[in-house]
């Protein structure tokens, strides 16, 4: 299976689409990335907030465990400070809440953006792409059979523009209704150059006959 044409300039627009559809899906990751990174820096007064709450709960706790070492009234003016000490780890706690939602955001809207941008190259890239090679395998299919190139005038024929037919030569409809092999070449030709494929050399188009002069 042959993924590029045989036809030189056909076959140096699909390497150059390749490349800038691989060039495409680089900058969708990146892209993607970039909304990620946007997006997470929302979350830096969660992790500020955090930060002073674990800060604030640690130092209110070293108090009331140093307070709570007075005899007969260290409990009773601990207290109070342990209870600071956990209403600062519940700040703490809602500013990893905070960061966690900013994340989860983040990281769909990073997914979002590079999976849109990646949707786009295969619906104009890649599909394309596979419908070409299916199409180009399919004729090179058909010129297996012993009436191949018959079938692809007859194609060219039906779906090829007049303005391209017109080139072939006039009394073009008739030659190939009797058969004219130089007629049904040009029209096989014609229909699997839009494919960008060559005929093989077994199926080359024969050469017309020598003209004949008058003695």
């Amino acid at each position: 299976m042959r993924i590029y044409a045989d036809q030189p300039a056909h076959r140096l627009r699909q390497i150059i689409a390749d490349l800038l559809g691989v060039g495409w899906c680089i900058l969708a990751v990146l892209a993607g990335k970039a909304v990620y990174d946007l997006i997470d820096t929302l979350a830096g007064p969660g992790r500020l907030l955090e930060d002073a709450g674990n800060g604030l709960a640690d130092n209110l706790s070293g108090a009331g465990d140093n307070l709570s070492g007075i005899p007969l009234i260290g409990d009773a003016v601990s207290g109070p400070f342990q209870g600071a000490a956990g209403a600062a780890g519940n700040v703490a706690g809602a500013g990893q809440t905070v960061q966690d939602v900013v994340a989860t955001m983040a990281t769909l809207a990073g997914v979002a953006t590079a999976g849109f941008l990646i949707l786009l190259a295969v619906l104009f890239w890649i599909l394309p792409r596979l419908f070409w090679v299916r199409r180009a395998e399919a004729a090179r299919m058909v010129l297996t059979d012993p009436d191949g190139l018959e079938l692809l005038a007859l194609r060219a024929l039906a779906t090829r523009k007049l303005s391209r037919l017109a080139r072939i030569g006039d009394g073009l409809l008739p030659a190939w209704r009797r058969g004219d092999q130089e007629v049904v070449h040009a029209l096989a030709e014609l229909e699997m150059g839009r494919l960008g494929i060559q005929l093989p050399p077994r199926l080359a188009r024969p050469p017309a006959p020598p003209a004949i002069t008058a003695e």
